[in-house]
């Protein structure tokens, strides 16, 4: 076999296998990814009746509940 063919049947090879997906494995399939937070930051913006801002509120003005439960707020 020449170098042109052997150079074509590489690249036909490479084509055909590439057109085919890889199919994941069991175990990736099984993996689970369980992820914890300690700490949620957001930000509140708290209007009055007329649009305005209320400025100068403390975390103890606020409360947050997750799941029906209060949370601390800091």
């Amino acid at each position: 076999m020449d170098t042109r063919s052997l150079l074509s049947f590489v690249l036909l090879l490479v084509l055909v296998t590439s057109a085919f997906p890889q199919q994941p494995t069991g175990q990736l399939a099984d993996d689970v990814v369980k992820i914890t937070t300690n700490l949620v930051q957001f930000d509140a913006v708290v209007t009055d009746k007329d649009g305005k801002q209320v400025p100068d509120l403390k975390a103890s003005d606020f409360i947050v509940l997750q799941d029906g439960k209060p949370q601390k707020v800091t």
